[in-house]
């Protein structure tokens, strides 16, 4: 049986830095992004179902890993149906936080991806409307959250090391 990790969070807090971090540490984790699906599929960022379905699909062909699923719950006024959520059956919500001062400077360094530059009000917001819409999501799909503020995906590791020991 596979452990599945949802973890969520603005753009440039770091879940891709943090999961990948996370997996050098975990034995049997894969990360997943969402965004590698939709750069081979650009139409899937319009069809979540079909988006979380692919997922699905992926994670379906192992037994036994632990995965991370990195991606949003929230981008601008647009949030993931919690049908398409539901889809991934994940055993855990995890958002990952940040300043936003060190989210602004993220994105400025990172050349790598295109990105709107945001003040840091729309950066806060931005992040409390991820916030919200987690909590909501948690306790609709009645999932355990939790609420990390990253620190180099540290704080995810252990998060996801004693779930992990939890589920043996």
């Amino acid at each position: 049986m596979n452990l599945v990790f949802l973890v969520v969070g603005i753009s440039g807090v770091g879940k891709s830095t943090a999961c990948q971090v996370a997996c050098s540490t975990i034995q049997n984790s894969i990360h997943i992004t969402a965004s590698r699906f939709i750069e081979k599929e650009p139409i899937l960022a319009l069809d979540q179902h079909k988006l979380t379905r692919k997922i699905k699909s992926e994670i379906d062909k192992e037994s036994n890993k632990v995965f991370l699923i990195d991606g949003h719950l929230t981008l601008k006024k647009f949030k993931v149906p919690l049908s398409a959520i539901k889809t991934l059956r994940i055993d855990y919500l995890i958002i990952l936080t940040e300043k936003p001062e060190v989210i602004r400077n993220r994105r400025l360094k990172d050349i790598g991806k295109e990105r709107e530059k945001e003040s840091l009000n729309r950066i806060t917001y931005s992040q409390e409307m991820e916030i919200h819409y987690g909590i909501h999501t948690a306790k609709k799909l009645n999932i355990p959250l939790f609420i990390i503020k990253n620190v180099y995906g540290d704080e995810l590791s252990k998060v996801l090391k004693k779930k992990i020991l939890e589920k043996k």
